[in-house]
């Protein structure tokens, strides 16, 4: 599995995804979940000083990135 082209330093795991199923057309994850997950991760590693503390769903999220983690074995295992 490769891209032509680097991968980018980026938050963003939609658009990690979209570029992963370029190298992989077997891949698909949930758009809401991956932007979820971004969210959260973004707004717990970068708290706003300016903003109340964001609500963060963390066995919603906690679940969100085991499923994520799982298709992601699943793909890895299924690559030779």
């Amino acid at each position: 599995m490769r891209l032509q082209s680097p991968v980018p330093k980026t938050h963003n795991l939609k658009e990690l995804s979209d570029l992963l199923q370029q190298a992989d057309t077997g891949w698909s994850a949930a758009s809401i979940d991956l932007n979820r997950l971004s969210l959260a991760a973004v707004d717990f590693r970068y708290p706003d000083p300016n903003e109340p503390e964001p609500d963060i769903d963390l066995p919603l999220i906690q679940s969100i990135a085991a499923d994520l983690r799982g298709l992601l074995l699943v793909r890895l295992e299924a690559r030779p």
